[in-house]
């Protein structure tokens, strides 16, 4: 099996920030600098994601957004790890986590697609047409 080959995103925060507002480049650089969180390298896809899918970048958000992907069907070892590792040490998150497997389930979810394109596209278009 042929790994896939994952387009890097190549922006800076003020670039992003330049975005038309409602942009997904633009929500995320204005989530990331309220939270003042920095552009990290090989992030950005999964950055993007939090975004889409309106998780918070805490313990938790990474939690839900990883047992939606279970719930999903993405059967990686990051995923299944996470998943784990949420249910070891977070358990009083369970009934939260199971909901989200649940949403997870029920969505189509993410094909393999090219962020440096959506970046520029309205987030809630992009929700409405992948989700």
């Amino acid at each position: 099996m042929a790994a896939r080959k994952k387009t890097e995103l190549n922006y800076s925060i003020d670039e992003l920030l330049a975005l038309p507002p409602g942009s997904l480049g633009q929500e995320l650089a204005v989530y990331l600098s309220a939270k003042g969180f920095k552009l990290i390298p090989g992030y950005v896809r999964h950055d993007c994601k939090h975004i889409l899918l309106k998780y918070e970048m805490d313990e938790v958000g990474e939690g839900c957004m990883q047992f939606y992907f279970l719930g999903n069907r993405r059967y990686s070892l990051t995923v299944i790890v996470s998943v784990v590792l949420c249910l070891i040490l977070m358990p009083e998150y369970l009934k939260k986590f199971i909901k989200e497997f649940k949403k997870g389930r029920k969505e189509r979810g993410f094909p393999d697609i090219d962020f440096n394109k959506l970046l520029f596209l309205n987030t809630d278009q992009i929700r409405n047409q992948l989700l």
